[in-house]
């Protein structure tokens, strides 16, 4: 992953001053499939992680899925 700066950097020289993004890569200092990953990237807000969790047969968070809400609650206050 680039700092910021070096995705500004890619940018700006691809659409202000028009280089291709081999020579930009080359410059940055990267991959030039990274720059062109940049350089094609429209939204750079971080992405949300998954809500769901994987739990493994066996593990308390498997149990308590497959359990009622009272037999959750009081697995809960077992663990805790």
């Amino acid at each position: 992953m680039l700092t910021m700066d070096q995705t500004h950097t890619i940018r700006e020289l691809y659409f202000n001053q028009g280089q291709n993004v081999t020579a930009i890569a080359a410059k940055v200092g990267c991959d030039w499939r990274t720059a062109r990953k940049y350089v094609d990237q429209e939204d750079f807000s971080p992405q949300q992680p998954k809500p769901e969790i994987q739990a493994r047969k066996g593990s308390c968070f498997y149990r308590i899925s497959r359990q009622g809400i009272r037999k959750n609650l009081l697995l809960m206050q077992q663990v805790w």
